[in-house]
């Protein structure tokens, strides 16, 4: 009797870790491909919102942000401006697309600097956009930015300008052997 009842009991041991080996490897699996879910989702609001070039938010997520900034009715600071690189059209045709590429994201770069862009959590910016504090600058297409920025006044707004406009002008790009300013 004794021989049965110990192999009974060392057949439900060896049934029962099967069982819990299985119910935990499931576990895992699931926790893993919920993390896989949710890694998934914020890389898709980043493309959403995002322009894959520049790396700055879309036209139609800038016009939703500066609707909110516009909307609060303290935000009295708040300025809108356009910006583009001159001649762009003969770097393109001069220098070549990636030329012209490497110009826009450079750009690109200078302003969100320059204006205190921050887009460090691009997954999560929109969801946490502070209308009455955050800047934001949108790529339009081509060599077309807008931006919406919190100054002080139109002359310190002016001012920034002036220094992002002598900043960029200072950059300069190379690709290939050949350079551009």
């Amino acid at each position: 009797m004794w021989e049965l009842d110990s192999f009974n009991g060392l057949t439900f041991t060896l049934v029962a870790l099967a069982l819990n080996y299985i119910v935990q490897r499931e576990r895992i699996a699931s926790f893993l491909l919920f993390n896989k879910y949710k890694e998934n989702q914020r890389e898709l609001r980043v493309q959403a919102n995002f322009d894959y070039l520049s790396g700055v938010i879309l036209r139609s997520t800038f016009m939703d942000l500066s609707q909110k900034a516009i909307e609060q009715p303290e935000c009295t600071d708040l300025f809108i401006g356009l910006v583009d690189i001159d001649y762009f059209k003969q770097i393109n045709d001069n220098y070549g697309r990636r030329m012209g590429d490497l110009a826009i994201q450079r750009l690109s770069q200078c302003l969100e600097k320059g204006l205190e862009v921050d887009y460090r959590d691009r997954a999560d910016f929109v969801e946490k956009f502070d209308p009455a504090k955050d800047n934001v600058l949108a790529r339009l297409g081509g060599d077309e930015f807008v931006f919406a920025c919190h100054c002080p006044s139109e002359a310190a707004c002016l001012e920034k300008m002036q220094g992002l406009q002598a900043a960029f002008a200072k950059e300069e790009i190379a690709l290939d052997g050949q350079r551009l300013s």
